[in-house]
Parts: C-alpha cells; sequence; structure tokens
C-alpha cells in the first residue's frame, strides 16, 4: 500500500490538526474514514507519524503496542485502529491499520512499568532517578543537574497570574477569651477566630516542615475554596477551625499542575515531556498519611528547583477534597494580603473517607509459600491460597 490518505477533520487531536493546517500539503485524495475531505499522506509525514507514535505509547501499554509483541497484526490485540482510538474518528480496516502500525517507530522506553501501563499513569523516569539518588546523596549535591534537566520542560506548562482569586486559609482552633462588657455580665468569655497573623504564614523560625518547604523555610499554603482549605489540615470530628480570605496584591507566575491544564499540554509534541509534568501532579497531589511524610523531601526538592527557576509558587489539585478544590503554595507570602474582617469560624460535623476498591491479598500470588519468620509460621500458618 503505497498511501494512507486522512483528513483534517478525521484526526481527534486538536494540535494534528493545527499542524495539518499550517505546515502539511493536502492531496487531492479523498480520506479513506469519511470520504468526504481531501486528505494528507500519512506515509509521507514523519512528523505525523512520530505525533501519532507519541499517542499510542501515551494510551496503551508496551505489551499492547510493541512489534516485539505484534499488537498491530496479532490476534490478540487486534488492530487498534480498528476500534475506538484516541487518534482517529473512525476505524481503519485491518490492512491499512497493519501497514500504518509497521511505520509507526515502536517507543523505546527504560520505565519497567511501561510494559503494562500506558504513560499517562507511568512514574518519569526522571522523577525515579531522582528519588533514588536523593536517598544516597545530599539534595545540593544533585540540585543543579536536575535543574538543567527540568529547565526544559517546563517551557510547555501553563502559567497563572491569581489575577482575580480569592482563596483561603484555615486552622485548627480559635480565639477564647476573657472580657468585660458594657451591660453584660463582667469575666464573661467569648470565642472568636483567629485573626490577622495568626493565620498568615507564619515566621520562619516557626514554620514546620510541609509538603513543600523545609523546616524553618515560611510558604503561605492556600485553597480554592473553605472547604478544600479545611480538608487540608484533616481535622477530626468536633474540633473548630478559623478561616480566612486572602487576595493577591502582587502579579507573578505560578506553575499550573491541576488536571485541568495540564491536560491541555499535548503529548503530541513531546512525550517525556508530558509524561515527567503528569507526573509531577500526581505526586503533589497524592495524599500522605501523617506518619510518611518523609515523603515530602522529594517535593520540596522539586519546589526549590521552581523557586530558584524564578516561580512564585504552584497550583495543585487537593489530595484531600476529591477533586472538588485545588491547592496553591506561594514562596512569598507578602504577595498575598488577608482580608479584613474575613475571618470566620466553622465546626466539623463529620469527616467522608473515600476508599479505593479491595487490594489484592498478595497471599494469593503464589499457590504454596511458607513465611520465614517462625513466629509468623506459628500465627499465620502454612496455607495453600
Amino acid at each position: 500500500m503505497d498511501k494512507i490518505i486522512i483528513c483534517k477533520e478525521c484526526f481527534k487531536s486538536n494540535y494534528i490538526k493545527e499542524h495539518i493546517a499550517h505546515n502539511v500539503e493536502i492531496t487531492v485524495d479523498k480520506c479513506i474514514i469519511c470520504n468526504r475531505h481531501n486528505g494528507i499522506d500519512l506515509m509521507k509525514n514523519e512528523k505525523i507519524l512520530e505525533m501519532i507514535t507519541n499517542l499510542i505509547a501515551y494510551n496503551y501499554s508496551l505489551l499492547e503496542y510493541s512489534r516485539n509483541f505484534g499488537m498491530a497484526i496479532s490476534t490478540r490485540f487486534g488492530n487498534i485502529f480498528g476500534e475506538d482510538n484516541p487518534i482517529f474518528n473512525g476505524k481503519l480496516n485491518d490492512d491499512i491499520g497493519i501497514t500504518l502500525f509497521k511505520n509507526i517507530k515502536t517507543t523505546k522506553s527504560s520505565v519497567v512499568d511501561h510494559w503494562t501501563l500506558p504513560f499517562k499513569f507511568v512514574k518519569s523516569s526522571v522523577l525515579i532517578r531522582l528519588e533514588k539518588e536523593l536517598s544516597k546523596k545530599n539534595y545540593y549535591e544533585v540540585i543543579d543537574d536536575y535543574m538543567e534537566i527540568i529547565k526544559k520542560h517546563l517551557s510547555k506548562v501553563i502559567l497563572n497570574e491569581l489575577e482575580d482569586d480569592e482563596l483561603y486559609r484555615a486552622r485548627i482552633g480559635f480565639n477564647t477569651k476573657i472580657v468585660d462588657a458594657e451591660g453584660d455580665l463582667e469575666n464573661r468569655k467569648i470565642s472568636f477566630p483567629y485573626i490577622k497573623d495568626e493565620l498568615e504564614a507564619p515566621p520562619p523560625m516557626k514554620a514546620s516542615s510541609g509538603r513543600f518547604n523545609k523546616l524553618g523555610c515560611s510558604f503561605l499554603y492556600l485553597a480554592s475554596d473553605k472547604e478544600t482549605a479545611i480538608a487540608e489540615i484533616k481535622p477530626d470530628p468536633g474540633q473548630i477551625c478559623s478561616v480566612g480570605t486572602f487576595k493577591i496584591i502582587e502579579k507573578k507566575q505560578f506553575i499550573d499542575l491541576r488536571k485541568r491544564a495540564i491536560d491541555s499540554i499535548p503529548v503530541e509534541d513531546g512525550l517525556e515531556t508530558k509524561n515527567l509534568i503528569d507526573s509531577f501532579a500526581r505526586l503533589f497531589s497524592e495524599a500522605v498519611p501523617k506518619e510518611e511524610t518523609h515523603k515530602y523531601f522529594v517535593t520540596q526538592f522539586l519546589s526549590e528547583i521552581f523557586r530558584t527557576l524564578g516561580y512564585s509558587g504552584i497550583m495543585y489539585d487537593s489530595p484531600q477534597n476529591d477533586g472538588e478544590g485545588y491547592n496553591v503554595i506561594c514562596y512569598y507570602p507578602d504577595m498575598f494580603r488577608l482580608i479584613e474582617n474575613s475571618e470566620e469560624m466553622f465546626k466539623i460535623e463529620k469527616v467522608k473517607y473515600k476508599i479505593s476498591d479491595a487490594l489484592f491479598d498478595e497471599r494469593k500470588k503464589y499457590k504454596y509459600f511458607e513465611f520465614k519468620n517462625e513466629e509468623d509460621r506459628k500465627k499465620y500458618g502454612e496455607e495453600d491460597y
């Protein structure tokens, strides 16, 4: 088969459509999918074939598309272009699908997880390598190298100035003070929210370690709404929280790693970049138990790189509020002002937990096994699962 003609309208990707409109010569031949519009010859467009390769790797595992496993011609996997797929607004018959696939380069990946997972769910090899290095070296020994690596990828990230956003900050607790009130009883106890500097970022000497800041480094953590701000501080039912409203007073650029922003980064333009940015977003939005805050070492390292590169902070989806809100970390607390008299108090009535599907019981991985520890053998036995 010498030609595979596809029109611009039969591509799902707006990025590919734009590329065709501005860079590719249209043939006089009709599209093999819609048979209505003139199209381009995919066999003569290496750039578009590369974009299709990136889309395949992003949406399918290596086992599904590697020619070593014969995906395009295997009866096990079939022709992915012959079913609903993320590339075309239509289906290709087996002969055309196989021909097209033979002209697509299989993505080379050193990431083990990509064997069974598409890249949209795989941790970036850059992040995997970073975690290993930080487990053996001081951060200052590797930060320059990773700053150069990460800098080239951040050019694709959407930046946000938070121009019109009101953001919220919460703190568990409130004020209780004794007052003498005119016309009322003396020594009356009153309750009111934390106010002013009680809700602002703590001074460096009082700043504890957080997701993005090291001990003794004062950043301002904010949220998109009151519920998210409260969820982030993890209060118990019955506790009372104080919440204040903040407004930005100085326009600066924040790295936007919310799903709504990173979804617009085209994988067609670079699989490695898209994979790394996706990995950052998942890492930053991962719920971390209180006893596992050592995991913050990596996010603190990346945060320092972003700050050094001149960004003012990060926007990321909240791991606590089930995707309903987002968080903002600001490296320079003076960029925000607490709105006067905005402080309020809220009582936590209940905490709702969301659980995953039942996790795999790894005792069932083997037909027969034996616990190495004698006490474990006595307690749990030797069973046939």
